[in-house]
């Protein structure tokens, strides 16, 4: 089976930093480390961004129907 570059690259845990590209495996522990740090915070930050993209759609629906609502002279406590 022939393989891409881009194939090879994620079987030998390539990483470009730089524009210079580096094999996981020739960094040191505490660069390893560190290189797991970050693909834990990229990690958590796309999770964050998409229940941020849920909370942001979720307000939007509920001031619209709020608004809707009020303005189609929906009950008001006095």
């Amino acid at each position: 089976m022939i393989q891409t570059e881009e194939q090879q690259k994620k079987e030998d845990n390539i990483i470009t930093i730089n524009d210079k590209e580096y094999n996981e495996a020739d960094l040191s522990q505490d660069q390893q480390y560190m290189l797991l740090q970050l693909k834990d915070l990229q990690s958590k930050r796309s999770s964050i961004q998409f229940q941020m993209d849920q909370v942001i759609a979720s307000s939007e629906f509920f001031t619209r129907k709020l608004i809707e609502d009020i303005d189609s002279g929906g009950q008001l406590n006095s």
